[in-house]
Order: structure tokens, then C-alpha cells, then sequence
């Protein structure tokens, strides 16, 4: 006719409650790092850099490289820069954008938005031995809105020399 009430023991019931409160905040914690990710991350292979051009030239003739660069993410990329190291051979004339410095290899950029894309044709006279290949190497250094380190993307273009538009024969 009475209910008689046990007596719990304290200490499991504090442990089992410390183990469900762990277990639930080890669970918010998964979901917080692994499914609910932020849109606006970083990704270095999302800033495209390209070169183009003639791969064989003859001597002396004019030829056009064209450098594409893009920002192909959600963050954008302030103070980018584009530097040219130019062919052994290769002589500068002119480019679709103006120079930042004197030796017509530097290009400020300025900051690049989301999706952002553009590119620089640069017109020159090739030089060389017949047969030789030279490559002209581009580096695109730019700096993420959300980091303060700064990053560099990297391509190259292989030319080569194929002929002389002269020719001298000997009798």
C-alpha cells in the first residue's frame, strides 16, 4: 500500500549525466567542423594562371604571348602582382597593359574580386639558335582577403626556334 523510494548512488548518476553531456557536446562539435563549414574558405588551386602562345617561331619574327589569370572562388585577392621572366632570346615591345616598371615585367594587378578574370598580351621579337626551346615563366603573387600570408601561383610556356627567314647557301 506505501511505495517505498531506494536510495540512488549518487556518483553513477552524476557519471552517466557527465557521459550524455559529453557525448551531446562531442556531437555539436563534430557538426560544427566537419558538416556546417563555411562558404568563404580559401583554395589556392581555385586561382587559375595560364600562359599561351606561338610554340614554334621563326627567328626574328613577332610573336604574342597572352598571360590569363583568374579568381575562380568566393574570397576575394587583394594587391595581386604578375611577374614575367621573359625567354633567353626574347625581346619586349609592347603589352595590352601598361607595365609597372622599367624592364616591362611587372604588371600591379590591384585586388581581384570573386570571379574575376583577366589577361595581358605581351607582343616581342624571339631570338636564338635554331632548335633551341626557352620557356617564359609567370608568377602571379596575391594575398586572400582572410590570410595575411601571401601565396603564388606559377606557369610556364616552352618556344621554340624553328627557322631563320633567311637562308645563305654557299656554291
Amino acid at each position: 500500500k506505501t511505495f517505498e523510494k531506494k536510495e540512488h548512488n549518487k556518483f553513477v548518476t552524476a557519471f552517466v549525466v557527465l557521459l550524455v553531456s559529453c557525448l551531446f557536446l562531442g556531437g555539436v562539435a563534430w557538426a560544427g567542423f566537419f558538416v556546417l563549414q563555411p562558404r568563404g574558405t580559401f583554395s589556392e588551386e581555385d586561382v587559375v594562371l595560364s600562359v599561351a602562345g606561338d610554340e614554334k617561331v621563326i627567328y626574328g619574327k613577332e610573336m604574342q604571348y597572352r598571360i590569363r589569370y583568374k579568381n575562380a572562388q568566393k574570397v576575394p585577392l587583394g594587391s595581386a602582382v604578375l611577374q614575367v621572366r621573359y625567354p633567353k632570346g626574347f625581346v619586349y615591345r609592347d603589352s595590352s597593359v601598361t607595365t609597372t616598371n622599367d624592364t616591362h615585367d611587372e604588371w600591379a594587378l590591384g585586388a581581384l574580386s570573386s570571379d574575376a578574370s583577366g589577361y595581358i598580351d605581351i607582343k616581342g621579337k624571339m631570338t636564338g639558335d635554331r632548335g633551341s626551346k626557352q620557356s617564359l615563366r609567370a608568377f602571379l603573387n596575391y594575398k586572400p582577403a582572410n590570410f595575411s600570408s601571401e601565396f603564388q601561383k606559377v606557369a610556364t610556356f616552352t618556344t621554340e626556334v624553328t627557322g631563320a627567314p633567311v637562308t645563305l647557301a654557299v656554291a
